[in-house]
């Protein structure tokens, strides 16, 4: 994650009167879920933030990167979720200054599950970088029948 030199200094500091904390929202087909790794729930706007733990692992350059998401006490809900969807599962990362939560601090950086195990409650999450070429910029097809205009 790229954060600041000022951002990474705090987080450094054995005693900082600034509170960070790392916001994930995991996107399935039907269903959105908003945890934050803290043992409080968090509210930014209109969106509350549900307290979980758990541990992110993912390179320093995490262009184009693979990683994991540990996840720890998690509800019977939350795996029947990844048990039952058929496509792409996205996960945001954020981290944000609790104090101030008018703007993350890192990220959002997207990511797109490729595997999950599920162990007593315990969740492992393998993750890969969303890369550019992930996102369709467009939800038509530009051809000669669609748009008869610009192969004239």
């Amino acid at each position: 994650m790229n954060i600041t030199k000022d951002t990474r200094k705090e987080l450094l500091k054995t005693n900082s009167d600034k509170v960070f904390a790392t916001v994930m929202t995991i996107e399935f087909e039907h269903e959105v879920i908003n945890v934050v790794n803290d043992s409080k729930d968090l509210i930014i706007g209109e969106v509350t933030y549900e307290a979980l733990d758990f541990k992110v692992s993912i390179p320093a350059n995490i262009e184009n990167s693979t990683g994991n998401i540990n996840l720890i006490d998690v509800d019977s809900s939350f795996t029947r979720c990844l048990q039952e969807t058929n496509n792409e599962v996205v996960i945001t990362l954020a981290v944000v200054r609790v104090d101030d939560l008018t703007n993350f601090v890192d990220g959002p950086y997207y990511f797109k599950l490729t595997n999950f195990t599920n162990s007593n409650g315990k969740i492992k999450m393998g993750i890969k970088r969303k890369s550019r070429t992930d996102y369709t910029a467009s939800k038509y097809s530009y051809d000669a029948n669609n748009f008869p205009g610009l192969f004239g």
